[in-house]
């Protein structure tokens, strides 16, 4: 039965333990949970003893320890497991309402799992949650708490927004009446956020302006922080991207005690700044976020985001190299971590391999992501996918727009005017400057005018294109864009500034073109360099161009 100082087999521990009596077992565990706390025990083993030794109140810290750790090792499921049987023995000690008993412990953790669910992929199951936390709020503060997380819940889900701002509003007038300003600043830090996601960006503007005071002077950094992001957020959704990138900035410089919070917060800024087409900032960023990462095993496991907005510097920085070596390291270790985010990434590769003139692989990669998508029809990333290969004749037929895209991805796809009347082409090309201009967004803005500079020139208006050109190449500054690689801007509006008589200018942005073309080639492998010179057709003409000018 037993092998050394164990049981030879878990069903005859099993047998062992069922034929103890009751008594004399609960007896036995709480000896053992006494002699595992005295000796540095696990968290775990110590609550499972007092647990079974019936001891409910001793199994109490333990069981909040062992979440602790849980959650430390990035195991939400875990942690809620911990939590969920610390709830229910909370709940179960007695009904009193003053702060500090039971029932209001109770509440406390109820919160916490709350706020875990959607870690552990279980945000499906949260509704009853949120009705429980309801029933026992009991004061303005766990009520104000509870409708903050009703409104958290909301967010995350587009039909149910208004829902989610009727909820905060609820929150806000609990904390406004009740004089509870810590919990008046959040209350209106979620207000702002679910009023920018509803699209009322005036009344979003002005509830951060209203919170955003008060939340720097909040003596909690990672509650100042947080508030801070959620200004960065609304002003980044908005059009005010630049107040928006000093914000994440800020917020970053005030986490540096609390390294978890400082990754987000530099990624955050580093985002924005990609979206201002000024992607050495955004790697400069990117760079230190992911060294606090690996300076602190427990940040380890949120690296996914960070790979994909390096990629995306990567190729605005014309790095087609390292943007390749890091696709291939996302791709192996998505297919073992996350096969459902291989599609998002194959994607990705194949809109590189066309800017690389490799049309067979390009389209072996959107064969894969047509397979892995569950609804391609919906999919806004294969949308924009298809959209490339019909402007390269690879594909036929402009398709349909998703229903579902995405307002970045909306902006992004009406600059590819493929297939499209003049007329239609204009109108979309003009209503993308419009949104790209009130996002903020430099490099869509860029690929905008440089395409209105041909619509302009098509037209016979040369003075009115040049105008639009210069912009562009202002805009873009020497980098590629969201929509057009700096070498497709470049054949966008050195035509313009031909026709209108700057010929010394148009020589000037010919040869940086080519100058950029053949910076690439040399950071590519061998084999893929004759494709991206002489393949791809934007490339062979600009470098036929470049050298009848030189």
């Amino acid at each position: 039965m037993l092998r050394e100082s164990s049981f030879a087999h878990d069903l005859v521990a099993e047998a062992v333990l069922r034929s103890v009596p009751e008594p004399v077992a609960r007896e036995q565990h709480a000896s053992v949970a006494a002699w595992l706390q005295q000796h540095d025990g696990e968290p775990a083993r110590v609550a499972a003893h007092w647990d079974a030794a019936g001891e409910t109140t001793q199994a109490l810290p333990w069981l909040h320890r062992a979440a602790e750790r849980a959650l430390q090792a990035l195991r939400p499921r875990e942690t809620i497991t911990f939590l969920t049987r610390a709830f229910d023995i909370e709940a179960a000690l007695g009904e009193a309402r003053d702060a500090g008993s039971p029932a209001s412990q109770a509440f406390s953790t109820l919160t916490r799992i709350v706020h875990l669910r959607p870690l552990s992929d279980q945000e499906s199951s949260l509704l009853p949650l949120l009705d429980r936390m309801d029933q026992m709020a009991a004061t303005d503060p766990q009520r104000i708490v509870a409708r903050l997380a009703r409104a958290d819940f909301f967010m995350h889900r587009s039909e149910r927004l208004g829902d989610g701002l009727a909820a905060a509003q609820e929150a806000l007038a609990l904390a406004q009446s009740s004089g509870d300003v810590e919990r008046l600043t959040e209350a209106q830090s979620t207000v702002a956020v679910l009023h920018m996601m509803n699209r009322q960006l005036a009344e979003a503007a002005r509830s951060v302006e209203a919170f955003l005071p008060a939340a720097r002077r909040s003596p909690s950094t990672a509650d100042r922080c947080n508030m801070l992001g959620k200004a960065a957020y609304v002003y980044a959704r908005s059009g005010r991207s630049v107040e928006a990138a000093e914000l994440f900035d800020e917020a970053a410089r005030q986490a540096a005690e609390i390294p978890r919070v400082a990754v987000v917060a530099l990624a955050n800024a580093a985002q924005v700044r990609l979206q201002l087409n000024e992607p050495q900032a955004a790697l400069d960023r990117l760079d230190r976020s992911d060294e606090l990462r690996g300076a602190h095993d427990a940040l380890l496991g949120a690296g996914h985001s960070n790979a994909w907005m390096r990629m995306w510097a990567y190729q605005l920085l014309g790095r087609y190299g390292d943007a390749l070596s890091l696709l291939d390291e996302l791709l192996q270790d998505l297919e073992q971590r996350a096969p459902g985010k291989l599609a998002g990434v194959l994607t990705d590769r194949a809109r590189l391999w066309l800017d690389l003139g490799q049309w067979t692989r390009a389209l072996q990669d959107r064969e894969r992501v047509a397979a892995a998508t569950l609804n391609p029809v919906r999919s806004a990333g294969l949308w924009l996918l298809d959209l490339r290969l019909a402007a390269l004749g690879l594909r036929s037929g402009t398709p349909a727009q998703p229903p579902a895209t995405q307002h970045y991805h909306a902006v992004t796809g009406a600059l590819l005017e493929s297939g499209l009347p003049g007329n239609e082409a204009a109108a979309r090309l003009a209503w993308a400057l419009t949104e790209s201009e009130r996002c903020g967004y430099r490099g869509l803005q860029a690929a905008a005018l440089a395409r209105q500079a041909q619509l302009r020139l098509l037209a016979g208006d040369r003075a009115t294109a040049a105008g639009l050109a210069r912009r562009a190449v202002a805009l873009a500054d020497g980098h590629s864009t969201d929509d057009l690689t700096w070498p497709e801007l470049v054949m966008h509006t050195v035509p313009a500034l031909t026709a209108s008589g700057a010929h010394a200018e148009a020589a000037r942005l010919t040869a940086a073109g080519a100058q950029w073309l053949a910076q690439v080639a040399s950071c590519l492998p061998a084999p893929l360099q004759p494709s991206l010179r002489d393949r791809h057709p934007v490339h062979r003409a600009l470098l036929e161009s470049a050298r009848r000018l030189g």
